[in-house]
């Protein structure tokens, strides 16, 4: 594990997008004003997931009408998941820190700043955006509410995570930390944001800080369907496996050969 400092010369933001052509143009601009504020370079690196809609081609309108230069478009035509995007898009980068975050206005932009100074003050290894943060203002629905906090208390339970929001899309991290767990990393849709915690501890990186937010959920019809839940369960279960039964995600076990996001890039190219 090599040491990690403060000292910032590049930020990179990865964002996952499956479509969201509504918006999408909209959001690009303001992540660009707001990344324009800070006192760093940045790169901003967009995965389209395979989406059916027309964001590919509005990701591309985006950054030829605005002749941005700090924009990178990755595209491949199947949907794979979030976890694969975020961890394709992050082999991309060359900022540190790293920046998760959802391709969407229900988290304004400007909140990266809140995380990046979280990071630096507390000395954190990886930020987390919450809506239950003390300080948070978010208007999620009541059922969302609840399953949050249900799955707050089995990862706790099973992982000892002390962590009420996992799975927000606004996250940040030192750049070492990803560097030492992507490999490690096999989920590619929704406990991502559970393995990704479990193998950063499992590496050392203890010190997960959470965030406030303003969370507007602007997509109020947006909904986890009773498929959705199990499948979150069923990964929660095999990152369990993984970490207590077979010890895959410490650096001192074998490693895996090859990566989990290598071995889709390879299909996704056939």
């Amino acid at each position: 594990m090599q040491e990690i400092n403060n000292h910032f010369q590049k930020i990179s933001v990865v964002v996952p997008a499956y479509n969201k052509e509504h918006n999408l143009c909209e959001y690009l601009k303001t992540l660009a004003d707001e990344l324009e504020k800070l006192p760093y370079a940045y790169e901003v690196i967009l995965i389209n997931d395979g989406s059916r809609d027309s964001t590919l081609k509005k990701a591309i309108d985006y950054v030829n009408s605005s002749r941005q230069h700090n924009f990178k478009i990755i595209s491949y035509p199947l949907n794979v998941g979030k976890g694969f995007a975020l961890c394709y898009g992050f082999t991309q980068t060359v900022g540190d820190p790293v920046l998760f975050f959802d391709a969407d206005l229900d988290i304004h932009p400007r909140q990266i700043h809140m995380l990046i100074e979280y990071l630096v003050l507390s000395e954190a290894d990886i930020v987390i955006g919450s809506r239950r943060h003390p300080d948070s203002i978010s208007n999620y629905p009541f059922t969302r509410r609840l399953m949050s906090r249900a799955y707050q208390y089995l990862t706790h339970l099973l992982f000892g995570l002390n962590v009420k929001d996992t799975q927000l899309g606004l996250k940040a991290f030192r750049r070492q930390v990803l560097e030492d767990i992507v490999p490690r990393l096999t989920i590619k849709k929704w406990a991502f944001d559970i393995e990704v915690l479990v193998a950063a501890r499992q590496n050392g990186y203890k010190k997960i800080v959470e965030s406030p937010i303003v969370h507007t959920q602007q997509n109020l019809g947006s909904t986890v369907h009773l498929g959705t839940i199990l499948e979150i369960l069923r990964d929660t279960a095999a990152v369990f496996y993984r970490r207590y039964l077979l010890k895959y995600y410490t650096n001192d076990s074998p490693a895996p050969h090859p990566s989990e996001v290598e071995s889709v890039k390879t299909a996704l190219a056939d």
